[in-house]
C-alpha cells in the first residue's frame, strides 16, 4: 500500500505542519486553533460524504468508485498547493474536502477489498492492509520533511502525487483485468 492509504493520520500530520508553518506567521496557539477549529469543522461536514461514498460502494462498481474518490483526493490536495492563507475561508472550504476525500478512500478501497477477501483471512487481510500503510506513512513523512522549510505546501501535492501512482496501479490493473467487480 502506498503512505496516502493512511490519509487521515497523514492529512492532520500534514495539516498541521502546514499550518504552523513559519512561512505563514501564526503563533504555536493560533496554529493549533486553526488546527482545532477546522479539523472540527471538516470533520463534521464530511460525515455525509462518508455515508454517501458507503452507499455507493455498494452500489457502484470499484472500476469506476475507487478511480473517482483518488481523483477527488489528487484534486483536493492539489488546490491546497495554491491556498495561501491557512486560517481564510479557503483553507476552511478546502479542510471539509481533505477530510471527506480521505473518509471517501478508506471506506472505497476497504469496502472492496473485504468484499473479495475470503472470511476466514479477512482479519489478517486488513492488518497486512494497516500495517503497509503505516510503513508509507512513515516513508512519506520522511521525504515530506524536504519541503517543509522550502515549500511548504508541497506537503499536500506530494500525497497528490502518491495517489497519481497508487491510480495509475490500478487503471492499469483494471484495464488488464486484476482489479474490479468482487466475486459473486
Amino acid at each position: 500500500m502506498f503512505p496516502s492509504r493512511n490519509t487521515t493520520n497523514l492529512q492532520q500530520t500534514n495539516f498541521y505542519a502546514w499550518v504552523s508553518s513559519s512561512k505563514f506567521g501564526l503563533s504555536e496557539d493560533e496554529a493549533k486553533n486553526v488546527w482545532q477549529k477546522q479539523n472540527i469543522i471538516a470533520n463534521g461536514c464530511a460525515l455525509p460524504f462518508v455515508f454517501l461514498i458507503g452507499k455507493f460502494s455498494d452500489k457502484i462498481s470499484p472500476k469506476i468508485l475507487v478511480p473517482f474518490t483518488l481523483i477527488f483526493q489528487i484534486v483536493v490536495m492539489s488546490a491546497y498547493m495554491f491556498c495561501e492563507k491557512p486560517n481564510g475561508w479557503y483553507a476552511y472550504f478546502l479542510s471539509v474536502f481533505q477530510a471527506a476525500s480521505g473518509f471517501m478512500i478508506i471506506v472505497s478501497m476497504q469496502g472492496y477489498a473485504v468484499k473479495r477477501v475470503p472470511k476466514m483471512i479477512r482479519g489478517i487481510t486488513m492488518a497486512v492492509i494497516i500495517s503497509l500503510s503505516a510503513i508509507g506513512g512513515v516513508v512519506y513523512l520522511q521525504l515530506s520533511k524536504l519541503f517543509y522549510e522550502s515549500n511548504v505546501n508541497m506537503v499536500f501535492g506530494l500525497i497528490a502525487a502518491f495517489d497519481g501512482v497508487v491510480l495509475l496501479v490500478i487503471l492499469v490493473s483494471i484495464f488488464t483485468g486484476y482489479y474490479g467487480d468482487p466475486a459473486r
